[in-house]
């Protein structure tokens, strides 16, 4: 099935495989090859493809998921969601940045370590960060650093980003 200029299959038996193994094929703009379901970089760098992979064809639904809890926790508290301010680790293509605007919440600022996920943010959420840094949590450099302590940051949201080692413990 052709959608947005691509298609994608999975192969047949790959019940076997671990999940750094994981692939699927691909067929964009005349080419066709084997791409990782980590290969963010990759992934990020064809409009559509990760909603389409991720959220279309393995309904993924953490995005959704997370700040629902989200809003339902901070409405049982005294807080109001607009008064969060989130720094939003791992934000990829910002679809949880998209997602905590549409709950109400009005400060979101996004951090990733792949410099192809804060170029798709921008060609398809634009708007949605206030802020969108491209760094190395384990090793910030200190005009970051700096800029992301003045924030006053009151939550921490990350999706999608705890598994398969993706952010190592030291980053916290």
């Amino acid at each position: 099935m052709e959608e947005k200029g691509f298609k994608i299959q999975f192969p047949e038996n790959s019940n076997h495989l671990e999940q750094d193994e994981e692939y699927f094929l691909l067929e964009y703009k005349g080419e066709r090859k084997n791409l990782r379901c980590h290969d963010y970089s990759e992934i990020y760098s064809v409009p559509g493809l990760y909603e389409h992979l991720f959220y279309e064809k393995l309904k993924c639904n953490s995005p959704e998921t997370v700040c629902a809890m989200l809003e339902h926790e901070v409405k049982q508290s005294s807080d109001d969601v607009s008064e969060l301010v989130v720094l939003d680790v791992g934000a990829g293509n910002g679809m949880v940045g998209e997602k905590l605007l549409e709950i109400g919440v009005e400060t979101v600022v996004g951090l990733d370590i792949i410099e192809e996920a804060a170029k798709a943010t921008a060609r398809d959420r634009q708007g949605v960060y206030d802020a969108y840094y491209v760094a190395n949590l384990t090793n910030l450099p200190d005009p970051i650093r700096e800029e992301l302590l003045e924030k006053d940051f009151n939550c921490l949201t990350t999706v999608a980003t705890l598994g398969f080692g993706d952010i190592p413990p030291a980053a916290f």
